[in-house]
């Protein structure tokens, strides 16, 4: 079976009130996370509107993407947030892949600093990143956390060299971030060339991708990484054992490939072996692996193109193989077996099918076997697996085919679903994390409900 998302990677973009994450699962885990891998972002300049996602899933949500827009839809498609951390209470001011800021160095319990807030928040397997006001960036979780070093971190610790990030997604090994000139660095395992740099085998500190010069989002999947550029193309590198470049061909790359025939991205969300654009306009398109209907063609043929993902017009945001529609629902195709697709069934499906319950939602995430979304109202509701507590909702159980609500959450503002844990950014810019990973509060732990991992 396919986990859809969760690779956990996710990535965020970040404007006052608005957040986005993605996320992936690790490297050398044979896992197909839905979405996270994710992510996907699109941004713009400090003030405009801005588009983010995760990344980070496997062999069915591609990975938690999304756009985000501070005050309304986005010049550019019009995405607003879906699949990582959201900013903001109104539709209009969606973030997607998650963001979280804490400024200076982090103690031992979290990170306090009543001069930065949190952008952006994304998650992935075992890691988490947040983006700060001051376009720095902070990471703790296993390993690759951008500090020079390989090792553990269960409290936030700041990224060597970054200091103008506008997005990030966080992957299994691996992360990347958009600079604000459209530049992109990654760090972390290149096993499968997934830094873009055809150099090194690893990096513990950021390291530019080769050529890419004016991105406005990048989604990272547990093997391959992607961006969406200014002029509407997209670029994939990395493996391409199932076509997930979306070059025409399944050898994989080192350095940045164009993707055949998109011209008017504005966001990406890669998986475990698949990708998906959000173009302007409100349409989706996939390519990859479909194994389980996570190209949402209505097919399980494997694509090495995209392909249009079936009935969605609407959409303004994307996160692994979901979508944040423009009337405030959410839908979801591919992979079920933990009830991931949220529409009350265990069974894959092809074609998108709309969340039960879901009709005010202003941003969304998906995780390796879980989805959740922030509603209009502050509240965060959370489906499908729920083995590590990462649904939030005080049990570990099989899991739930339905959203459930997350215990004690009113007032968040941005959500990233992990690979077994959650993230949500509060209107405090306090980051509340729950289920199993390192959560940020000083200690690698287990909650079944939130706990505090950053305040300011």
């Amino acid at each position: 079976m396919h986990q859809r998302g969760i690779f956990v990677s996710e990535f965020s973009v970040g404007v006052p009130n608005v957040a986005c994450s993605v996320t992936l699962s690790p490297v050398g885990v044979q896992l197909r996370m839905r979405c996270l891998v994710l992510l996907i972002l699109w941004v713009t300049a400090c003030g405009s509107n801005q588009v983010s996602s995760e990344l980070g899933t496997s062999g069915g949500r591609v990975g938690a993407v999304a756009a985000a827009a501070s005050g309304g839809a986005p010049s550019t498609g019009g995405l607003k947030s879906a699949g990582g951390a959201t900013v903001g209470t109104t539709r209009g001011t969606i973030a997607t892949g998650g963001t979280s800021a804490t400024g200076g160095a982090p103690s031992t319990g979290g990170v306090t600093n009543t001069k930065l807030v949190v952008k952006l928040i994304s998650a992935g397997s075992y890691r988490t990143c947040i983006l700060l006001s001051d376009t720095t960036v902070q990471c703790w979780g296993a390993g690759y956390n951008g500090d020079g070093t390989s090792i553990d971190s269960s409290a936030p610790v700041k990224v060597t060299g970054i200091s103008n990030a506008i997005a990030i997604a966080v992957a299994g090994y691996n992360t990347c971030v958009v600079l604000s000139g459209g530049a992109v660095q990654c760090w972390g395992q290149n096993d499968y060339e997934q830094l873009g740099n055809n150099t090194i085998p690893f990096s513990t500190t950021p390291i530019s991708v080769s050529g890419v010069t004016n991105a406005i989002a990048v989604a990272g999947g547990a093997l391959q990484a992607c961006v969406a550029l200014s002029g509407g193309a997209a670029q994939c590198w990395g493996n391409n054992v199932d076509g997930e470049l979306g070059n025409g061909s399944t050898i994989n790359s080192s350095v940045p490939v164009s993707v055949t025939g998109i011209t008017n991205a504005v966001a990406v969300s890669t998986g475990y072996y698949l990708a998906c654009a959000l173009l302007k306009g409100g349409s989706v398109q996939c390519w990859g692996n479909n194994a389980d209907g996570e190209l949402g063609n209505g097919t399980t043929t494997n694509s090495a193109v995209p392909v249009t993902v079936s009935g969605i017009t609407n959409a303004v945001a994307l996160t692994g193989t979901c979508a944040l529609l423009s009337d405030g629902t959410v839908q979801c195709w591919g992979a079920n077996a933990g009830g991931e697709l949220g529409n009350g069934t265990t069974t894959n499906s092809s074609v998108p099918v709309q969340v039960i319950g879901i009709t005010n939602a202003v941003a969304v995430s998906a995780g390796g076997s879980h989805t959740c979304a922030v509603l209009s109202s502050g509240t965060v509701r959370c489906w499908g697996t729920n083995a590590d507590g990462e649904l939030g909702v005080g049990t570990m159980t099989v899991g739930n085919s339905a959203p459930v609500t997350v215990s004690g959450i009113t007032n968040a503002t941005a959500i990233a679903a992990g690979n077994t844990y959650s993230c949500a950014v509060l209107n405090d810019s306090t980051v509340q994390c729950w289920g199993s990973a390192y959560l940020g509060n000083g200690t690698p732990t287990r909650s079944l409900v939130p706990v505090d991992a950053i305040s300011f």
